[in-house]
């Protein structure tokens, strides 16, 4: 087993929460495992490299990054994560007072893009956006902490 590969026991948590198996595509390749891809996929967050230096024993960097995407926007990746957070809580492994979230994500504008900058409208909006960025709490751990207890 390399590094970043799942246990058995971490792998039967998880894998309950994947969508079913495939077995061949359209174009008759077979399709990966998909315990072979989530080790690709762990390795990549895990090591930080970037997707095109996915080792070969993973299968094809392009196939675990477009699986890895796909599950991401159907909510896969992140019921793993719930299911993994609600079992370490129910062990008390989680310290909720050491948690902080930054909170301070600000849309930007279509000025910020390339649009026309000196419009009434524009720097109308952006009064309001430094009121409210500034009115805004920077952290809301203890909100979240409160919320989940």
């Amino acid at each position: 087993m390399a590094r970043y590969d799942f246990p058995d026991d971490a792998w039967a948590l998880i894998s309950p929460l994947l969508p079913p198996e495939r077995g061949v595509s359209k174009a008759g390749r077979p399709y990966l495992e998909h315990r072979q891809v989530m080790n690709g996929i762990f390795w990549v967050l895990c090591s930080g490299a970037p997707w095109r230096d996915l080792p070969e024993r993973y299968g094809h960097w392009k196939t675990i990054y477009n699986r890895f995407n796909r599950w991401s926007k159907a909510g896969v990746i992140n019921c793993i994560f719930n299911k993994l957070l609600q079992i370490l809580d129910g062990k008390r492994w989680v310290d909720w007072d050491a948690i902080a979230l930054d909170g301070s994500n600000i849309r930007a504008l279509k000025a910020a893009a390339g649009a026309k900058k000196n419009t009434p409208m524009n720097s109308a909006v952006m009064g309001w956006v430094a009121l409210e960025a500034a009115l805004v709490p920077k952290s809301i751990w203890r909100q979240i902490a409160q919320d989940y207890r």
